[in-house]
């Protein structure tokens, strides 16, 4: 198989809004490049190329970038303020104005609801 047959099915397995995103194929090189350092500081083989590493893992590559997406969605429109008397966090978007009480003094549990409401917002 040549490296052009093998570009071509690169996508096809998975078409999502998300494998038409010039940011996801610059994030699967950059998983790829990731993926071939770690295999060969622990002595493993790589993958032969970029195709075959998206097509053995083409779910979690998209699960991860749904992911990055979703953190990056956060930060640029919303923050995390910490109630002064209940210590609980509360979600804060640009305006300042609390949108969801988080109900949690954990930063990382705040964070998890911080999406679950933003994506409860967008459905």
């Amino acid at each position: 198989m040549t490296a052009l047959q093998e570009q071509l099915p690169l996508f096809e397995k998975e078409q999502t809004h998300y494998t038409q995103d010039p940011n996801f194929k610059h994030f699967v090189r950059n998983m790829f490049n990731e993926n071939c350092k770690e295999r060969r500081e622990n002595g493993q083989q790589e993958y032969k190329n970029i195709f075959s590493y998206f097509r053995a893992n083409h779910q979690f590559v998209i699960d991860k970038f749904k992911k990055r997406r979703q953190n990056k969605m956060v930060k640029e429109t919303h923050t995390l303020k910490q109630d002064n008397k209940s210590n609980e966090y509360k979600l804060v978007n640009d305006k300042g104005q609390a949108v969801a009480e988080l109900g949690t003094t954990d930063l990382t549990l705040a964070k998890k609801r911080s999406l679950e409401h933003l994506q409860g917002e967008n459905k």
